[in-house]
């Protein structure tokens, strides 16, 4: 263990080339992308267009000489037209004809929302099938297209500056566009809410955004600069290439053949079916496969070449020999069961190892350098996190509304703070060491917990602090020393110092007379507590700059009155070190007394002659 403690892993690691998985889901028009090539010579310039139903659209046709009757064979066109307006340009609502918007510049030179018309985008379609627009330019600098409760619209081979919104909007598609921002926010995208049936595909753009009520869409072969974010269901995601991306709470989501290439990618789901519903294959986490394990029994896997693990409804099932850095999240486990995740290293994870729903599982033997939290557990039961480490987190373990938990033999050092609590019962907490932590050692509000055996050493704040929530908890034999402001802090209720028959804790501030007094306000007392006094053998301190193991086997029940305090033990050494010189100078002059005695009786005689 102290060797595994001391050496983390090379974080570089390479990966062969993944066969993709061909599935075919073009159809209709849709076609490889190519920049849109929007004409700006040769167009008329035109006030804005607002049409409000079919016979509205017929007669604006005859006056304006728009060709076309409405038909699908024969649509409306409007065409060459340099709408640039100050506020929104072309308002289309309540019309069913077949119509298409080709070769414009449509631009809004400011942001002006029109509360009667409640329009707020430059172009937009509210209530409208069959409507199309193509070979465009759309600028504008907040909202650019939206596309509200409408079926069958598309948009292709455009250039778009800022956002399309897809709102109650039905069976339409995005397809060949380059999307730029106006402002270099890089929010340019598509973003969707209760739709369906949508094909967005071969664009380039920063963000896609299909939020609730997104259902049965097709995202395939996009370039997206920044992020994809998919809370929706029943949909293909295939053959894009991606920046980050977001997988919540979504069901049945096909996502094959993808590549992701930045350091963030989170998965989460409140619902089992939010975990076990995916098809997950072939897809690349900076260069390195994401491995999705769904309903796996009784295996053991090495994961040292994978870029992310995801867990879903395994049981039984170990992997271990992972090493990843730079990353949103690492290892992530939902609905699992009596699972092991072991001798895995971390290196500036936001999330290195998180568990969700679990039952049973055993998280050991693993290495968090600087993540942010490091050890997570969320509505989880009877899990055990034994025997890893963390140094330069912000927190070694949190434990959310879960219960009978084991954190044991741990060491924390370096973080923010050491092991958080919150809403979990039935914990027993021991054998850990926490040290040099920005704030608390320990905070939380457990409840009927049993915390025992810790060493909790110069924190910045607190070594434990328990808040108004907390209850129940019975601490003994901890051993808290140099912690700032006070060693303990203690607001909850009923929460219990000491065994209640003869053993306390160990506190450095204790002055050997009486109780203990714990600060806060529920004036809690430690009946049997002890001096804090640090022997040769107690432990091995853990420096603010190297991390290093700690001898715990060693309790404060074997602190004798004739081991030497701290600044004793120092002048102690000072002395051993004294002597040590004068030793070595008495020596070297006895040597040359020695040797001097030794020198022939002629040389000396002619050396006082000479002399």
């Amino acid at each position: 263990m102290c060797g595994k403690r001391g050496i983390f892993l090379i974080f570089i690691l390479v990966l062969g080339m993944i066969p993709s998985t061909s599935i075919d889901l073009q159809s209709g028009n849709e076609r490889s992308f190519q920049s849109p090539k929007i004409l700006h010579t040769a167009l008329t310039a035109h006030d804005r267009i607002l049409i409000a139903s079919n016979e509205d659209f017929e007669t604006q046709a005859l006056n304006e000489g728009w060709t076309g009757n409405g038909t699908e064979i024969n649509p409306y066109v409007i065409e060459d037209l340099n709408m640039t307006i100050y506020g929104w340009a072309v308002s289309i609502r309540n019309t069913s004809v077949h119509f298409r918007i080709q070769n414009c510049l449509i631009k809004r030179t400011n942001y002006t929302q029109d509360s009667h018309l409640n329009t707020r985008a430059c172009l937009n379609f509210i209530n409208v099938s069959h409507g199309a627009v193509e070979n465009c330019e759309i600028v504008s600098d907040l909202y650019t297209v939206d596309i509200l409760y409408s079926t069958h619209c598309k948009i292709e081979h455009s250039e778009i500056f800022e956002t399309v919104i897809l709102y109650y909007s039905d069976y339409c598609s995005i397809l060949n566009n380059t999307f730029s921002d106006f402002d270099d926010t890089r929010n340019s995208g598509i973003t969707s809410w209760y739709s369906t049936g949508a094909k967005i595909a071969f664009n380039e753009l920063y963000t896609i955004d299909l939020d609730l009520g997104v259902t049965n869409f097709i995202v395939r072969n996009n370039t997206v600069l920044l992020f994809m974010r998919l809370s929706c269901n029943n949909s293909f995601i295939v053959n894009n290439t991606c920046d980050s991306c977001t997988i919540q709470n979504s069901i049945n989501l096909t996502i094959i053949n993808n590549e992701f290439n930045s350091y963030y990618f989170t998965f989460l789901g409140s619902e089992i079916e939010h975990w076990n519903t995916h098809t997950i294959e072939n897809n690349l986490f900076n260069e390195r496969p994401i491995l999705y394990f769904n309903g796996l029994g009784e295996s053991s896997i090495d994961v040292s070449d994978a870029g992310l693990v995801i867990l879903s409804s395994c049981y039984g099932t170990g992997i271990q020999g992972g090493s990843f850095q730079y990353q949103n999240t690492a290892i992530v486990a939902g609905f699992c069961q009596d699972c092991v995740i072991e001798g895995s290293t971390g290196f500036e994870i936001v999330s290195f190892i998180e568990l969700f729903f679990c039952n049973n599982t055993l998280i050991s033997n693993n290495d968090a350098i600087n993540c942010t939290y490091s050890y997570s557990a969320h509505d989880s039961n009877n899990i055990q996190i034994v025997g890893n480490t963390a140094f330069g987190s912000t927190f070694g373990v949190e434990v959310f509304s879960s219960q009978n938990c084991i954190i044991d033999s741990n060491i924390f050092s370096n973080l923010i703070i050491g092991i958080r609590i919150h809403d979990s019962s039935y914990l027993l907490i021991k054998n850990n060491t926490i040290s040099f932590c920005y704030s608390d050692g320990l905070v939380g509000d457990p409840s009927n917990s049993l915390i025992i055996d810790n060493i909790i050493f110069k924190n910045k704040g607190w070594g434990i602090n328990f808040g108004r929530d907390s209850f129940n908890n019975v601490l003994y034999n901890n051993t808290l020393w140099g912690n700032s402001p006070t060693n303990a802090y203690d607001t909850g209720v009923s929460n219990q110092w000491d065994d209640g028959v003869s053993i306390g804790n160990v506190w450095d501030d204790y002055d050997g007379v009486g109780v203990y007094n714990i600060p806060g306000d529920a004036e809690s007392v430690d009946r049997f507590p002890r001096v804090y006094i640090l022997t040769m053998t107690t432990s091995s301190v853990i420096s603010s700059s190297t991390l290093v193991s700690t001898d715990k086997t060693t309790t404060p029940s074997s602190i004798t009155t004739s081991s030497l305090p701290v600044d004793n033990f120092l002048q102690f050494i000072l002395l051993i070190l004294l002597i040590v010189i004068v030793s070595l100078v008495i020596f070297i002059m006895l040597v040359y007394l020695r040797i001097k005695s030794q020198l022939p009786n002629a040389w000396r005689s002619s050396t006082s002659e000479n002399a």
